[in-house]
């Protein structure tokens, strides 16, 4: 009784937050990005390309990320990517979109769950794990990277550990 006592005359902005509030009061995120490629491509012998590509296309990204409860965090978002206006290219992996006559512009249409990370941070903030579908960059992205020159991100289901054992040195 005493508890609940000491809980009732706590101000609500001093209370420790509850997974409902970490929950509730999180961050949306929008993103959109447009992006125009034309290509002309004359015909080499044996190919038969009538007409040059244009391929105006959008990302549409919407993500929310959860506020930190006990250092644990989630973060879901979802990626639409999609011809938009008069587009004229092929995709051969696409039905709707392997037309011959067309070249070719790997743009391919997605709707999907992009990402879904849970992570932990200690108190300290010297150690943090991301578990799940995530975008990752290591070094200048060269060779593991979301590939942002395309529409459709690449992630990676991956566990990842950051350590930072003092300030100066981080560990990947």
């Amino acid at each position: 009784a005493d508890d609940a006592a000491a809980q009732a005359s706590t101000p609500p902005h001093t209370r420790p937050p509850s997974p409902g509030d970490a929950f509730v009061k999180g961050g949306l995120s929008l993103t959109f990005r447009f992006r125009y490629e034309y290509y002309a491509q004359g015909s080499a012998p044996g190919e038969r390309i009538d007409a040059d590509a244009r391929a105006p296309t959008a990302r549409v990204a919407v993500g929310y990320e959860t506020k930190p409860y006990r250092g644990a965090r989630l973060f879901a978002e979802y990626e639409w990517v999609g011809p938009i206006g008069s587009a004229q290219y092929r995709i051969p992996t696409v039905t709707a979109r392997s037309a011959a006559g067309l070249p070719v512009i790997l743009d391919p249409q997605v709707h999907t769950l992009n990402q879904l990370v849970g992570a932990y941070s200690t108190p300290t903030g010297n150690l943090t794990v991301r578990v799940g579908r995530q975008e990752l960059l290591l070094n200048d992205g060269r060779f593991v990277s979301q590939s942002l020159w395309r529409q459709h991100h690449q992630t990676f289901n991956a566990v990842t550990a950051t350590i930072r054992p003092r300030p100066g040195v981080t560990a990947f």
